[in-house]
């Protein structure tokens, strides 16, 4: 059996659900969106935002597969938002819709693969045929990733058993570092030796697949590409902090431009501020007050 018949006969689990998450400042209008993708995709689950912390929040939170993302916001701009949390490791399929047709945002829009543009006033066939290409790609990509990992789980399954018979030598197959096998892996250990300069783009680089390629491995094993990251880079960040740096240093080295961010991002991990967590000494349990060891922190 070739390789594209092997791949055709992999019995794969159904799809979830799809996420679509509806990014307008407008009530009215927002719902009028919600309404008609109800009525159109039944089985998709939406989530409402109204503003650019909102959106910014949501993706984080519950990632989507599909965005309806207005481009002026209250409290930023959406496409400004969109560049940064594709850089955290966003994979969702993008439809703007906004009132303002200029080349400008279609320039800008196209650097950050939008799928499609709508105009303000919706056509309903419109939105219903731009979100019906965004299922479909959706639900490509998420058949491609299981088609990959049931490979994968195939190919290891296939050399134990010829090393269990005897065709294979057995420390040829135990030797083999499952890091080199698994992109996702290998990303991760990428990400955990550079979280400062670690993002989805160099990470996938490092591995040799696309963003978007990496980002779906990452979700179909159950974790998100921007959850290892930040947690690679809140553990250098607490570690710098341990060691005497300053709270905006264990910022900039740790992938934060934004110190004030870092600092609440910080506390909501760790439950204490980095600022607190800098000043906070130490005492030795055999000598309480030793000037030593006040100066070592927590």
């Amino acid at each position: 059996m070739n390789l594209e018949s092997a791949v055709s006969a992999l019995e794969l689990p159904s799809i979830p659900p799809l996420r679509a998450l509806v990014v307008e400042d407008e009530k009215l209008e927002r719902d009028a969106l919600v309404l008609l993708l109800r009525g159109f995709f039944p089985s998709l689950e939406i989530d409402e935002a109204g503003n650019v912390p909102e959106f910014e929040r949501f993706a984080r939170e519950r990632p989507p597969d599909i965005v309806l993302l207005d481009i002026s916001l209250p409290g930023g701009n959406g496409m400004l938002s969109l560049e940064r949390l594709r850089r955290e490791g966003l994979g969702a399929q993008v439809v703007v819709v906004t009132a303002y047709n200029t080349l400008a945002n279609l320039a800008r829009a196209l650097e950050d693969e939008v799928a499609s543009f709508l105009w303000k006033p919706v056509r309903a066939e419109a939105l219903r045929e731009a979100v019906e290409k965004c299922v479909h790609r959706r639900e490509t990509e998420i058949r491609q990733a299981m088609r990959i990992k049931a490979l994968e789980q195939r190919f290891k399954e296939a050399l134990k058993e010829l090393a269990e018979h005897g065709e294979l030598i057995s420390a040829s197959v135990e030797g083999v570092d499952d890091t080199e096998c698994s992109p996702v892996r290998r990303a991760v250990a990428f990400i955990r030796e550079e979280p400062g300069k670690a993002s989805l783009e160099e990470a996938a680089r490092h591995v040799g697949v696309s963003p978007g390629h990496l980002s779906r491995l990452f979700r179909e094993e159950g974790v998100r590409f921007m959850d290892v990251l930040k947690d690679a880079r809140m553990q250098r960040a607490r570690t710098l902090l341990l060691s005497g740096a300053s709270v905006r240093q264990a910022a900039r080295e740790s992938g934060y431009g934004n110190a004030a961010y870092f600092g609440f991002a910080f506390k909501k991990i760790f439950g204490i501020a980095p600022s607190t967590l800098r000043r906070r000494p130490v005492l030795s349990k055999e000598n309480p007050g030793s000037s030593a060891e006040r100066s070592q922190f927590v």
